[in-house]
């Protein structure tokens, strides 16, 4: 009947010991008694012994596949896990929470994808991966705590603006200007006292934080970028300076 298996001379080895064995009505489901072995109750399904089970998982997907309930995908935020070392095993079969530094947010979901760039996520969970704050940025995906959002440079901001993805995103206040090194990271320095703007429209702006490639205003001297930091220095001034 329902909720047992057929022990035969073929199974057993011994017509003394042919029975219906009746399935651990916790730990085990049998889907054709007359056909099947019963089965161990995956983490993923609450079992009864028979052939009806719960999802554990709101919104998973559970199909027969010969003589086993096989999960076929599951809702936000999960990925499936039916392998072991060895592969497939109906026995382990769950939704499992996506990781730190990962997340699925279309569902049906299959498998959780590593956080975008300009996010992070510091903790197992259904949740989406969360933006970086304002004034850092990451460009990398993957990034599972909050420390992989990388700060901007000193007195650089990104005008309020959280989730960036470059450092491009971190502009220097235009009283100052950025730095142009050959590696690593720039640097917001002051203004020097020849290059700051006195034309009133950009009055106390700094002629160093160039628009286009030039100079924000007039600038009297000349001024190049040092091959050792990138910073402005004025080389030389006209006649009567």
């Amino acid at each position: 009947p329902r909720g047992h298996e057929l022990i035969t001379t073929e199974v057993a080895g011994s017509e003394e010991l042919q029975e219906c064995y009746e399935c651990n009505a916790e730990l085990e489901y049998i889907l054709a008694p007359d056909r099947d072995r019963c089965q161990q109750c995956p983490p993923g399904l609450r079992c009864f012994g028979t052939d009806a089970v719960e999802p554990r998982v709101v919104n998973s997907t559970w199909e027969v596949d010969g003589s086993v309930y096989r999960l076929r995908d599951c809702p936000q935020g999960f990925s499936v896990l039916t392998d072991d070392s060895d592969g497939f095993n109906a026995a382990v079969q769950q939704c499992s929470e996506c990781l730190a530094g990962r997340e699925c947010t279309t569902p049906p979901c299959t498998e959780c994808f590593p956080c975008p760039p300009g996010t992070y996520k510091s903790f197992t969970g259904t949740a989406e991966c969360q933006s970086c704050p304002p004034n850092t940025f990451r460009e990398r995906p993957g990034a599972a705590e909050l420390d992989a959002c990388i700060l901007c440079p000193d007195r650089a901001s990104t005008g309020g603006r959280d989730g960036q993805t470059s450092v491009a995103a971190c502009v220097c206040s235009e009283r100052d200007y950025p730095t142009q090194p050959e590696e690593g990271l720039f640097s917001c320095l002051s203004c020097p006292k020849g290059a700051v703007c006195q034309t009133g429209v950009n009055d106390q702006l700094c002629a160093l934080n160039l628009v286009n490639g030039a100079f924000r205003c007039p600038v009297v001297g000349r001024w190049q970028r040092s091959p050792a930091n990138g910073a402005f220095e004025l080389r030389g001034c006209p006649t009567g300076f």
